[in-house]
């Protein structure tokens, strides 16, 4: 009775431990998130301008904005499904033809919860992230959001492999 006992107790601790964990994660700040500043176009760009700008910087979504403020948003999303194959000429369309109007926003102190919880009801991939203006200052991705919670497990995958062992490597050759 005594082992039972013990092992119940050591079971109910664990349990506890990672509901916490949970927790706290989902209870962090954006802000945490937030990395290089947002990249920003006039609603007066282009979309060739737009996809000039993403190939550049290598990321996934411009914010537009008109005076400053954020009115829109075309993502790498946008452009594969309104764009390729559809439109011919689209390089020269204004980008207020294709982008996402007025999205949805967070602030920086807002909580990864309704970061996360935006993105699955919306199914996005990229949120604005303005100041109490509506100025843009980053935009969070969820390769942000799946990097910030892999990070707060990062002693227990550091030594996992990168991929599972299924038998000998296969050398292609081409």
């Amino acid at each position: 009775m005594d082992e039972v006992d013990k092992e119940l107790a050591l079971i109910e601790e664990r349990g506890a431990k990672h509901s916490e964990i949970g927790l706290d994660l989902l209870q962090h700040e954006i802000g945490g998130l937030c990395g290089r500043p947002a990249e920003t176009l006039d609603v007066s760009a282009t979309v060739g301008d737009a996809i000039d700008t993403m190939q550049a910087g290598r990321f996934g979504a411009v914010v537009i904005t008109k005076d400053g403020k954020l009115v829109g948003i075309l993502t790498e999303r946008d452009l594969l499904m309104k764009v390729l194959g559809k439109i011919d000429d689209y390089r020269t369309r204004p980008i207020d033809e294709l982008m996402t109007a007025n999205p949805e926003s967070l602030r920086k102190e807002d909580e990864l919860v309704y970061l996360m919880n935006a993105m699955r009801m919306g199914g996005f991939r990229h949120m604005p992230i303005v100041d109490d203006q509506g100025t843009p200052l980053h935009v969070v991705s969820v390769r942000d959001v799946l990097a910030h919670v892999l990070e707060q497990f990062a002693d227990e995958i550091k030594n996992i492999p990168p991929g599972p062992y299924r038998g000998e490597r296969k050398q292609y050759s081409g």
